[in-house]
């Protein structure tokens, strides 16, 4: 996101870096940035890390908070850091922006904020991300899984979901971005699916619009997330997504997404065994995907950050 933004600055605009390269979560951060902002002379003051500084000295600010993991997902400390300090110092800062509905109502309740300080602005999606163009092929088809493997990702459920949908007896494959390691060997075991987990390792980012179009579809029955940003790059790829019926998924999905139960490894692999099976549906929401994705630009993402931040 950041980079997206940057790229569409307005000409007029100067911008200068602080703290470029240092640590944004050290338990001293809050008065550093304090200490930066005095000192480069700005005029206005964003972050696009969730830390609030201490004070801005009257230099108007804005940080982005894309959702609140650290404290559902993270370690006693993170949610105590967030709520000892972060939360307080939000009530001194003139914006927040975040980037989906679910995520502005969850932090305007958790801090107890007033609704027009924080902003949602959607993500975007880059116009790489078509349906035409190279296809990666591995020579079975893939059920694909974008993203990391933290606890919010959910990866047991799909894997446990993938190995109850029965696909992989099908020829089916599950296919995850990142290399393998003992986490997945086990769960492999477990579930008895070894040799039916294709792993993509680290996929440079041209590669992905290709990893999205030769997927048969993307499963992301994420337990959490802020946007989502794998379920409008499969749609706009023209690929078929499933996703979750919790947190921000339906309403960045639009309609557009077969939505399962992610605490539930039987309707992920009904949801799976569906898209794998229904032609009729498959078709539906590849088509509906494309015009769910169109509506997301980064154009679109820049315009409403500039403008926000120029009206400080």
């Amino acid at each position: 996101m950041l980079n997206e933004v940057l790229a569409r600055k307005p000409k007029q605009v100067e911008l200068i870096s602080i703290r470029e390269g240092k640590p944004n979560s050290a338990i001293l951060t809050t008065a550093a940035l304090s200490l930066s902002i005095k000192k480069s002379g700005a005029d206005k003051f964003w972050s696009p890390g969730f830390i609030p500084p201490v004070t801005s000295f009257g230099v108007p600010s804005a940080i982005t908070i894309h959702d609140l993991t650290h404290l559902h997902y993270f370690d006693w400390k993170h949610k105590a850091y967030y709520n000892a300090v972060i939360k307080p110092l939000l009530s001194t800062v003139d914006v927040i922006f975040t980037v989906s509905d679910h995520a502005r109502d969850e932090i305007i309740e958790w801090a107890r904020l007033p609704a027009e300080k924080v902003v949602r602005i959607y993500n975007g999606v880059d116009p790489a991300f078509t349906p035409e163009g190279p296809v990666t092929d591995i020579g079975r088809p893939y059920i694909l899984y974008i993203g990391n493997r933290r606890r919010n990702k959910n990866i047991d459920g799909l894997v446990s979901a993938f190995a109850e949908s029965g696909l992989a007896k099908e020829g089916y494959v599950l296919g995850l971005t990142g290399k393998k390691d003992d986490l997945m060997g086990a769960l492999e075991r477990q579930y008895g699916i070894e040799g039916s987990i294709h792993y993509f390792g680290f996929v440079e980012e041209p590669n992905l619009p290709a990893l999205y179009r030769g997927a048969c579809m993307v499963a992301f029955p994420s337990l959490y997330e802020g946007f989502g940003l794998p379920v409008i790059e499969g749609m706009a790829s023209g690929t078929p997504v499933l996703t979750s019926t919790v947190s921000c998924l339906p309403e960045v999905a639009g309609g557009a997404a077969l939505l399962v139960n992610p605490h539930d490894a039987t309707d992920i692999a009904a949801g799976m065994r569906r898209l794998c099976s229904d032609t009729q549906l498959h078709a539906r929401l590849r088509a509906d995907g494309l015009v769910r994705a169109a509506q997301f630009s980064w154009d679109q993402t820049g315009r409403g950050y500039w403008d926000v931040l120029s009206s400080l």
